[in-house]
This record gives structure tokens, sequence and C-alpha cells, in this order.
């Protein structure tokens, strides 16, 4: 479990962020690393994510949903704003914050609603930046329509186009050569 994961990282690994991905991701780690230390300069906030993020989205009730999540381990209807998509990226002070109270929730298995929304939300105030990711991911560029970087192509989101999706390889490759020159 994620959580599990979570406690190791906390332990074991000293650094300034910390980056959970999807495994049928790639990460330009160069670019991703840029964004997180601009992100940490101009926020001014404590506790921050990276992430593409959802808000007042409502939980999955149907059992046969990969998604499902029952009343007994969750019960209000919407999720709290978390980060969605591939994964997400975090200051280190918002990861120890989110380890130390992941303990005080029932944990359930839509890991990104849980530690990025349930147990952030007792963070107080978090900041979700949007900016450095794109939830849109095309194989010709690894901008979006507002010259928003895409930190990560996601293997379903290939597997149309040119074999990718069952080449992430091929996937990290056509990432490398791709550069935005929008800002930020």
């Amino acid at each position: 479990m994620i959580d599990a994961g979570f406690r190791w990282i906390s332990s074991k690994i000293k650094s300034d962020f910390v980056v959970k991905v999807d495994s049928d991701s790639v990460v330009h780690i160069d670019r991703l690393h840029r964004k997180l230390l601009i992100a940490n300069v101009m926020n001014m906030w404590n506790h921050w994510f990276v992430c593409y993020n959802a808000h007042e989205s409502p939980l999955i009730r149907d059992r046969y949903s990969k998604w499902y999540v029952p009343e007994s381990d969750y019960a209000p209807a919407y999720y709290p704003r978390y980060c969605i998509g591939a994964g997400y990226a975090m200051k280190r002070d918002t990861f120890e914050a989110i380890v130390e109270r992941m303990g005080k929730h029932k944990v359930f298995e839509i890991e990104d609603a849980f530690l990025t929304g349930v147990v952030a939300e007792d963070l107080g105030k978090v900041a979700y930046v949007q900016r450095a990711v794109a939830r849109e991911y095309t194989i010709f560029s690894d901008c979006n329509a507002n010259g928003e970087l895409s930190l990560s192509i996601t293997e379903g989101q290939f597997r149309h186009y040119g074999g990718y999706g069952t080449n992430l390889a091929a996937a990290w490759r056509m990432l490398k050569q791709q550069y935005c020159n929008q800002g930020w």
C-alpha cells in the first residue's frame, strides 16, 4: 500500500521534494526538478502539491468500479480537492505532514484522493499548483494549449499512437526531445 511506501520514504530517504508517479508513466526528472524549485520559491503557502487536481468530485459507490469507496471507509459524498492523474509532487515538509497525519484516517484504496485530499485537509490551507502539469498529453508536444509543461506521459494516453502505449522507453525518448519554450 502507498501509505507503507510513504512511511518507508519518510524514514529512509532524504530529499527536498517527494514525487509519486504511476507505474505506466515516464517523467523528465530535470524539468520536474526545475519546476519544483520554482514552485517552492514562488509559493507563499506552507504546504503545496504540483499536480492536476479535482475539486468536489463525487465518490464512486458502485462496488464493481475500480474506484469504489464504501461509505464505511469514507462517508462524505464528495472528495475534498485532491491530486488526480499520473502523479503528483510536493515539498518535503508537506510530505512529512501527510505521513504524520495519515494514521488518523481510515485508509481507502484511492490513494491520491486519500493522501492529497482527505489527509491533506488536516494541514489547513494547501496550494495545488497546476501550472507545471497538463491533464491532456500529446505525442506531438509536451506543452498544452496554454504553454504549460507536461511532466509525464502515461501509457494509456499513448495506446492509440504509434505503439508508445506498449513501449515506455519509446515514450521516454519522445519526451526527452520535446521542449516547451513558453516560460514557467
